[in-house]
C-alpha cells in the first residue's frame, strides 16, 4: 500500500497533467507607483534633499514629501523591479501575471487599472487604511534623479498573499531578491517556491541588489538550491561567489545554480541555460539612466526562451532592450519601442547575421 508521500506525488503528477499552463511568466514582487516630477536644484535645497541619492522613507513621510510637489506636473506609471519585467514581457507579446499587495487608495486603483490595460493578470488584495508603495523621482534640469521610495503596504506581503492557483497555471515563477529583505517576504518566497516545485512550474530568482546578497546570503543560497535559473549582475555575482574575475564568477555560478544569466553592463552577458552557453557583447548606446536595465534584459530573455528562440537569440533580445532603456530616463519603454526591438533582433537572426 503506498504511503502518504507517494500518494501526494501521484496527485501532484495528475494535477500537473490537467492544469493548463496558460500564464507564461508569473512574478512575485513589490508594487511601486513611480511618480516623476521635474524640479529645480533650488527645490531640493529648500527641502534639504541630497541630489542624486535614493532614500527609503515610511509611508507617512512619503505622503508629506509628495504634498510638497503637489502643484507641479507629475507623470505616474506602475513599477517595481518584477513589475517592470512583466510589463516589458507583455509588450513583447508574452502572457504574464503578477502577485503583489496594494493599498485601497488612489495609487492602488491606478496601478490595478494600468495592469488591466496592459493585459497582465494581477493577483492582489487591496488593504484598507494602507498606502500603496511609491517611488518619487525628482528630476533636475541636468537629468539627475533624486529618489524617495516608500515600500508602504508591500512590507505586509506574506505567505497568505501568495496566489497558489496562479503559480500552478504558470510555466515560470519569477522572484525578485528584494523580497528577502522582509520577514513576510521570505515566508512568501518559501511558500511560492514550494507550490512551484510541486506543480511543475520552473523557478527563476533575481538577486536584485548587492545588499540582498550581503544581508540575506543564507536565505538566498537556500533559494538558489531550488531555483531553475539565477539572474544577477556582475556586482551581485562577485559578492555571492567572493570572486572578482568575470569568467571565474560565471564558472562558480554554473557549479552552484542549475542555470545562470550573468549580466556585465557594458561588457555584455554570460548565459548558461539548459546545457547551452552564450557569451554576448553589449549593444552600444549612450547611457543616460541605468534604472531598469536588468529588468528589461530579463523580459527579453524570458520572451525568447518561452518562444523557443536559441539561447543567443533570446539573450540578444534582452541585451538590445536593455540598451534602449538606459538611453532614456525611466525604467519603461513604450510598447512601440519594445516591438521595434523585437523586429530588429528577429530580423537580424532571420537574415543569418550574428545578433
Amino acid at each position: 500500500m503506498p504511503d502518504a508521500g507517494e500518494l501526494k506525488q501521484v496527485r501532484n503528477e495528475r494535477d500537473m497533467a490537467t492544469i493548463e499552463k496558460d500564464i507564461q511568466l508569473f512574478g512575485l514582487g513589490s508594487a511601486l507607483v513611480d511618480v516623476q516630477v521635474k524640479v529645480e536644484d533650488a527645490d531640493l535645497e529648500r527641502y534639504g534633499m541630497r541630489k542624486g541619492t535614493m532614500s527609503l522613507v515610511d509611508a507617512h513621510e512619503q505622503h508629506g514629501i509628495l504634498g510638497k510637489f503637489a502643484d507641479l506636473p507629475t507623470f505616474r506609471c506602475s513599477g517595481g523591479a518584477t513589475a517592470n519585467t512583466l510589463i516589458a514581457f507583455s509588450q513583447f507579446g508574452g502572457r504574464g501575471g503578477f502577485s503583489t499587495l496594494l493599498g485601497n487608495d488612489a495609487h492602488g486603483r491606478f496601478y490595478a487599472s494600468e495592469f488591466e490595460e496592459l493585459g497582465i493578470e494581477l493577483f492582489s488584495d487591496f488593504e484598507d487604511e494602507a498606502h500603496t508603495g511609491t517611488c518619487l523621482v525628482l528630476i533636475t534640469p541636468d537629468a539627475e534623479r533624486t529618489m524617495h521610495t516608500s515600500l508602504a503596504v508591500n512590507t505586509n506581503f506574506g505567505r497568505d498573499h501568495v496566489a497558489d492557483e496562479a503559480i500552478k497555471r504558470s510555466q515560470w515563477l519569477y522572484i525578485e531578491g528584494y523580497k528577502f529583505a522582509e520577514a513576510n517576504g521570505r515566508a512568501a518566497i518559501e511558500r511560492a517556491m514550494t507550490t512551484a516545485r510541486e506543480h511543475g512550474t520552473r523557478i527563476a530568482l533575481n538577486f536584485s541588489d548587492v545588499f540582498v546578497v550581503e544581508s540575506f546570503g543564507d536565505e538566498l543560497r537556500k533559494a538558489v538550491e531550488q531555483a531553475d535559473l539565477v539572474i544577477c549582475n556582475e556586482l551581485e555575482g562577485r559578492s555571492y561567489t567572493g570572486l572578482s574575475d568575470d569568467a571565474a564568477v560565471f564558472s562558480q555560478l554554473k557549479q552552484t545554480a542549475r542555470n545562470t544569466a550573468l549580466t556585465l553592463g557594458e561588457r555584455g552577458a554570460m548565459l548558461n541555460i539548459d546545457g547551452q552557453e552564450a557569451i554576448l557583447d553589449a549593444y552600444k548606446t549612450a547611457p543616460i539612466d541605468s534604472t531598469g536595465a536588468g529588468d528589461m534584459f530579463a523580459a527579453g530573455l524570458f520572451y525568447g526562451l518561452l518562444n523557443n528562440y536559441s539561447l543567443e537569440h533570446a539573450g540578444h533580445l534582452g541585451a538590445c532592450a536593455a540598451s534602449k532603456v538606459i538611453s532614456q530616463l525611466g525604467a519603461r519603454l513604450e510598447r512601440e519601442e519594445v516591438r521595434d526591438v523585437l523586429v530588429h533582433v528577429d530580423g537580424m537572426a532571420a537574415g543569418g547575421r550574428a545578433v
